[in-house]
């Protein structure tokens, strides 16, 4: 049997299937706590606090050992979560007032944040509800007593569960463990990011899919092809096998690129940079000797808390990334970026039709002056301390120029007034993400000093194409003409009017996608950090005229299918 999915960590694993089951919502139970057990029911989440706490710093220490510094901070931000008091105080509240016990308050507690992280439409916000989820199932564990050790697995074994977090993965004994299949996921989970750092294959599949598959059954996962083989012949073990040794000698030389440039084989130099969404993120960019950040989404600032983080909070956090990227590259941080389709309780938004095109991003700015103007602070302090450059989202009209300069002179006048350093030539530029603002960028270059490409967000209001629509999924073509064609322009005017021009959309991080945008003259181009190694060791392989007429044939492709073929005979591996 054949089975199929969505590759979110390349590679091929072969092992036994080790079902993992997750149902923490049927399991505690609801029922009401009588008056005499408040007490009990409190010192029992107190007692659970401790033991996360501490089994948060245990897996800390052991990412520390397995994988080095770059790894520690998802427990980091773990413990801060399960020490925040404001989650103490909410889960007590559940107890004391509504009687419930100290399972369900925690559950509820997480809740409703979790549905508001998972209703999000920004696939790098939305699968940070693997971050709650993750403390919540470890405290309502630990008071069930149902905590699972994954480092007792002692055979080869590919997991199979609705989903992992971090310290599930965490966990993984690499002698054993050769893969994972989940319902839940993405390319920018952290449990994703971790997988392609241990270099084990990944899959998200139906859960109609993982229900076919049961203990001891045996299977291959090609992470490559996107299938899974249940129950292999011996020459398809055999085929595999073969494809795992090539898989290993792979990794090795594309390790071996780490320091080095990238650049074409006739030697034309590419800025390979790093999209990032937490402070954590940034220490990946050590490990793959990425060249800065292209994109910080500072959304998550404004997400992991019941009320909106203080200049001070943000401040303290853009120093620390610029302290953690140790002058390596420019930081550019991209301002607040959210809307209607953003649940953030204390900023009120109501629902809309269609939060895409409606009250979000740079709209909503003017609105909530004092909580941008926090942000504009922030940055412009951080700024005294490394190189960054302050980026606004989801820019329609010429005229917003007008309100990214109100927000950038109040900062420096700020700051001016308290007497605090800045730098006083902090470049400012904007995110090209709606056709409005690609079709006037030859006009927008004469205001900013840079912009970055939104590929994601671009290819769907081109093509008219909701990206989180599954149903009209086969519509989203991010290689269209069309598409491609006001990138183009967008790079042609920068580059005309003297301003840097990057890519920070999931195109640049693609492998025929990096191909394509050097050929049509992107030289600066942000992904995720683990996809760097790939693109260098690509890159290398072609010269630059090669390059170039890769892109012009598929600017004059006429279908997907057409364009998808071209790539699989220019790429071959």
């Amino acid at each position: 049997m054949t089975l199929s999915g969505k590759r979110i960590s390349k590679g091929i694993g072969i092992g036994e299937v080790l079902c993992i089951r997750k149902n923490f919502d049927k399991i505690v139970s609801r029922e009401k706590i009588d008056f005499s057990q408040v007490d009990s029911e409190i010192s029992k989440f107190n007692k659970a606090k401790s033991k996360a706490i501490e089994a948060l710093k245990d897996l800390e220490r052991k990412a520390v050992l397995q994988f080095g510094d770059d790894k520690k901070g998802i427990f980091e931000g773990q413990v801060l979560i399960v020490e925040d008091d404001e989650f103490s105080e909410l889960v007590i509240e559940f107890i004391t007032k509504e009687n419930y016990s100290a399972a369900y308050s925690i559950y509820l507690a997480f809740e409703n944040l979790v549905k508001s992280v998972e209703d999000y439409k920004d696939p790098y916000l939305k699968e940070r509800a693997s971050d709650y989820k993750d403390i919540r199932n470890r405290l309502i564990s630990i008071i069930l007593g149902q905590v699972t050790d994954f480092s007792e697995i002692n055979k080869d074994v590919i997991l199979v569960t609705e989903e992992l977090t971090p310290s599930d993965t965490m966990q993984f004994d690499l002698n054993y463990v050769k893969g994972f299949l989940t319902a839940v996921g993405g390319e920018t989970s952290h449990a994703a990011i971790l997988a392609r750092t241990m270099g084990l294959p990944a899959l998200v599949m139906t859960l109609l899919d993982i229900d076919a598959l049961k203990d001891g059954d045996k299977i291959v996962i090609d992470a490559i092809s996107s299938i899974v083989i249940k129950n292999p012949s011996s020459d398809e073990l055999n085929l595999y096998e073969g494809k795992i040794l090539r898989q290993i000698e792979m990794e090795k030389e594309l390790f071996s690129l780490k320091d080095k440039a990238a650049e074409t084989k006739d030697g034309v130099k590419v800025f390979l940079k790093a999209n990032i969404g937490t402070p954590v993120d940034v220490t990946y960019v050590n490990k793959y000797g990425v060249e800065g950040i292209g994109l910080f989404r500072t959304e998550f600032l404004y997400m992991k808390s019941l009320q909106p983080p203080t200049e001070d909070e943000q401040f303290e956090t853009y120093k620390r990334v610029i302290d953690t990227m140790e002058k390596k590259g420019v930081v550019t941080i991209r301002t607040l970026d959210v809307g209607g389709d953003k649940e953030i309780p204390y900023l009120n938004f109501k629902k809309e039709e269609n939060p895409f095109l409606g009250f979000r991003a740079l709209r909503m700015y003017k609105e909530y002056e004092e909580l941008i103007q926090a942000q504009f602070n922030a940055i412009f302090r951080a700024s005294h301390y490394g190189k960054i450059r302050v980026m606004v989202p989801m820019l329609t009209r010429y005229e917003e120029i007008e309100t990214i300069e109100y927000f950038v002179n109040n900062a420096k006048i700020n700051l001016r007034s308290r007497s605090l350093p800045f730098d006083e030539n902090l470049e400012v530029g904007c995110m090209i993400e709606v056709p409005s603002a690609a079709l006037i960028s030859s006009k927008l270059a004469n205001k900013l000093n840079f912009f970055s490409i939104g590929t994601n967000d671009l290819t769907q209001y081109v093509l008219a194409v909701d990206r989180g629509n599954q149903k009209i999924s086969n519509l989203y073509d991010k290689y269209n003409p069309a598409v491609l064609k006001l990138i183009k322009k967008v790079l042609d005017d920068g580059v005309s009017s003297g301003i840097d021009v990057s890519v920070c959309g999931e195109l640049g991080g693609d492998d025929a996608g990096a191909l394509l945008l050097v050929g049509l003259g992107f030289r600066s181009l942000s992904m995720i950090p683990s996809a760097t190694l790939r693109i260098k060791y690509l890159l290398k392989k072609y010269t630059i005229m090669e390059l170039e007429e890769l892109a012009n044939r598929v600017l004059n492709s006429d279908s997907e299918q057409e364009t998808l073929s071209y790539f699989d005979k220019f790429i071959g591996d």
